[in-house]
């Protein structure tokens, strides 16, 4: 992995942006999440980023919505370079807000990597292992993502026509 040519991290962290490491202290990964909702006659904005390196976690955060104190969605990127090439975004929400998830490899700043969840549904967890490229190739389009990540840990499997 290319690093940083500045000792400044790649991403600056505020209220509403979390900032999360491939290695300590670069902010490769700028992360945002944008919500809306119809519930209580409708509202929407950008979510509260809450980062946790002061308990030790760099490579991860949460965000909250409505209230500082119920958090509504944890992130996390996992290195997986040395086992194919691609930094790995996983997510899981704990709400049936509308949102957005964008995430930013602000060392090559065209590489954008979001989902959505749709109001008013509970959002479903997402373990993507191509989010991104380590060495700033094209990443696939998400529709030509062929891995899934299996619920055994560590393993992971070829989707096939007999196995899709």
């Amino acid at each position: 992995m290319p690093a940083s040519s500045s000792a400044v991290p790649l991403c600056t962290a505020n209220a509403t942006t979390l900032c999360i490491d491939q290695i300590p202290g670069d902010g490769r990964f700028e992360v945002k999440l944008d919500w809306s909702t119809t519930l209580n006659g409708g509202s929407s904005g950008h979510a509260h980023a809450v980062p946790l390196a002061s308990v030790g976690v760099t490579r991860g955060g949460l965000f909250s919505i409505f209230s500082a104190d119920n958090p509504e969605l944890v992130v996390k990127i996992i290195d997986g370079c040395g086992y194919n090439n691609r930094a790995w975004v996983y997510y899981s929400a704990v709400t049936n807000v509308g949102f957005t998830i964008t995430v930013t490899d602000r060392l090559y700043p065209t590489h954008i990597w979001t989902r959505t969840n749709a109001d008013l549904h509970t959002a479903d967890p997402v373990a993507d292992i191509l989010a991104f490229t380590c060495d700033g190739s094209e990443p696939p389009p998400p529709d030509d993502d062929p891995w899934i990540l299996t619920t055994l840990p560590g393993l992971f499997f070829t989707a096939t026509e007999a196995q899709p």
